[in-house]
């Protein structure tokens, strides 16, 4: 049934194990013969099963390992992209860049933000405006196109709502 030699001898040290194991529960009454078979018939359907199991796994392995081989340079990216986003948001004043963090990073509203930090809402306002357009001019100056578009998706992403 299975078509090879080795797995048919596993098997059949696997049956002879289970017969063992079982010897209490056999019924003399009972053929022995169609008992030892319907138990290698179960043995032999496990082992499709288990077979069918391990080619799904092995496949689903494969895919991931491509899926993150092809995915480990838009890793790269947005390693750099994240820098870049970094580098940028610390040459904002010192002001500016603690609206921009309480705002963008911890997602305070621009009144939490006015009083936290003892200023008016309006003034948050125009501390994150200018903090995106810092932003977007110092990733002009130094990133090329691909980097860009994704920076300014992002930048789109935590624009003022």
């Amino acid at each position: 049934m299975v078509k090879n030699k080795d797995t048919a001898d596993e098997l059949l040290q696997e049956l002879f194990i289970k017969l063992w194991n079982s010897r209490e529960k056999i019924d003399s009454q009972k053929s022995f013969q169609s008992y030892m078979y319907t138990i290698a018939q179960h043995m032999v359907y496990n082992y499709f099963r288990k077979v069918v199991r391990n080619e799904a796994l092995i496949n689903s392995l494969l895919q991931d390992a491509a899926d993150h081989y092809l995915s480990s340079d838009t890793l790269l990216e947005d390693k750099q992209t994240a820098q870049l986003l970094q580098d940028a948001i610390d040459q904002l004043s010192p002001q500016r860049k603690q609206v921009f963090n309480l705002c963008k990073v911890e997602g305070k509203s621009y009144e939490e933000a006015a009083r936290i930090m003892g200023i008016s809402t309006a003034t948050v306002n125009s501390h994150m405006t200018r903090a995106i357009q810092s932003i977007k001019e110092y990733v002009l100056k130094h990133q090329d196109l691909a980097v860009l578009l994704m920076t300014a998706y992002a930048l789109s992403e935590i624009a003022p709502k």
